[in-house]
């Protein structure tokens, strides 16, 4: 006790009348919670404090709207494959006049491959999967967003079966070869033709272009 005031330590301890107008003292000019905290342990306590600074700060539109954003995670390619046909990346495009196309894009040569077909199924997907392996081999890798059809236990098995590694990526993340696909299908003279070409790009300018 010294001068009327209850001490802990060298700190004035607030009763919970006059903390609120401590609070806001130390809130006036927005310094951030870090700093709110730093000066108020020099010079003041009560029991939470801490909470009822952090629920100031939190609560305090002008503090939220000019805090620091966390720092951007370090975008990560894909490994380059060690040859032909090791990694495909799949997905679906359409519907485009009735159909939808199921696209296979080597992550080594950039081949597409695309097929029409009537619904974008698990079981069309796998019988397109099979027709394509058929003519170029299984590939060790396979990566498809988190759509329906790649999740269902008939396409996990089938995965598990020809011992593909299936990778799921967020449906917001793009894998970034099917962008690539999409250019390297308006320079190539292939029967893909150009309205499926355009449909590629309505489909995947929705898609974050950024590597995952």
């Amino acid at each position: 006790m010294q001068d009327d005031c209850i001490l802990w330590g060298n700190r004035v301890v607030v009763p919970p009348r006059g903390r609120s107008q401590v609070i806001e003292e130390l809130h006036e000019t927005h310094p951030g919670i870090c700093k709110m905290k730093s000066l108020a342990r020099s010079y003041v306590w009560w029991p939470n404090m801490d909470k009822d600074l952090e629920s100031r700060v939190r609560t305090c539109e002008n503090c939220q709207m000019n805090r620091k954003n966390p720092p951007e995670a370090p975008l990560h390619p894909w490994e380059w494959p060690s040859r032909p046909w090791e990694r495909i990346h799949i997905d679906y495009a359409g519907p485009f006049l009735g159909k939808m196309f199921p696209i296979m894009i080597d992550a080594y040569s950039k081949w597409i491959e695309v097929h029409p077909v009537n619904t974008a199924t698990s079981r069309v997907t796998i019988e397109k999967l099979r027709s394509t392996f058929a003519i170029h081999g299984l590939p060790m890798t396979i990566v498809s967003d988190s759509d329906s059809n790649f999740c269902t236990e008939k396409f996990e098995e089938f995965m598990a079966k020809n011992g593909h590694f299936h990778v799921l990526y967020h449906q917001m993340i793009s894998c970034g070869f099917c962008m690539y696909g999409i250019f390297k299908c308006d320079r190539c003279h292939s029967n893909i033709g150009l309205s499926v070409a355009l449909v590629f790009r309505c489909h995947f300018s929705l898609v974050n272009q950024n590597f995952c």
